[in-house]
This record gives C-alpha cells, sequence and structure tokens, in this order.
C-alpha cells in the first residue's frame, strides 16, 4: 500500500512553528550523530533561523569549520 503524499506548508500559528522547529532541530541533530557514529562519516550542520538570533551548529562551530573547509578543498569532479 502506497502512502499518502503529505503537503508541506508554513505553520501559520507562531507559537506551534517555533514548537515543531525545536522539535525536529532536536531530531536532526540526533539523526545526524547516529549517521557519523554507525557509518564512520564526517558530517556537520548549521541551521539558521531567521526570527532568532543564534545560529545552531552541530557538532561545534569548530568541527564544522574544519568539515567545511575539508569540503571547500576537495578537487573538482568533472
Amino acid at each position: 500500500m502506497a502512502k499518502k503524499r503529505t503537503k508541506h506548508e508554513l505553520i501559520s500559528h507562531e507559537p506551534s512553528r517555533r514548537a515543531t522547529l525545536k522539535k525536529r532541530k532536536a531530531s536532526f541533530f540526533r539523526k545526524l550523530n547516529e549517521i557519523t557514529t554507525l557509518c564512520g562519516v564526517i558530517a556537520c550542520a548549521v541551521i539558521y533561523d531567521t526570527s532568532d538570533t543564534k545560529v545552531d551548529v552541530w557538532p561545534s562551530p569548530q568541527e564544522a569549520f574544519y568539515v567545511l573547509e575539508k569540503f571547500k578543498n576537495l578537487p573538482e569532479e568533472r
């Protein structure tokens, strides 16, 4: 049986939107941690919310900088 498609749209109620973002962010960081541990890959995440001045960085700003620099220095594929 096929899964029903979900319609993605902006949550209009501000407190609900912020609560949903908080939950989904925590879940995303947890899954990213599992992937890096189980698969032995290097990863980072940067989430910028326009309504908040704080930027969320996983695992830490220093490690994210290291991952991004390593990515920038990869040779281009043709």
